[in-house]
């Protein structure tokens, strides 16, 4: 079982359209959400290829991702990790802006 996830501002990954934390949404939700709803019509394999192929920026899913689980039964709809390891470095989750340990920070470097 596969399922996308948006990742908001916070740093918090979801698969709903609004953040479950903090109600944040993508700008790119309207998009995103058509493509996907299109993948499941179509019964194509969910992957990021497949988005960009039915038209979804790549800029939208700079901050996405497309996980795989074993099944069903362990499948989570959104989670708040407290740290990430980025090139072997582990630094606090802070969010997307910019701040020392966030994501932005980290995939910078």
């Amino acid at each position: 079982m596969k399922k996308f996830f948006y990742m908001c501002l916070s740093g918090h990954f979801h698969s709903q359209v609004h953040c479950p934390y903090d109600g944040s949404k993508s700008d790119f939700t309207e998009i995103v959400e058509r493509a996907l709803d299109e993948a499941r019509r179509q019964r194509l394999d969910l992957s990021v290829e497949t988005l960009v192929s039915l038209g979804v920026p790549r800029a939208a899913l700079k901050w996405a991702m497309v996980v795989e689980f074993g099944s069903s039964e362990v499948a989570f709809d959104a989670m708040a990790p407290a740290s990430t390891e980025v090139r072997g470095t582990l630094k606090p989750q802070l969010g997307l802006d910019g701040e020392e340990g966030s994501v932005v920070s980290q995939a910078k470097r």
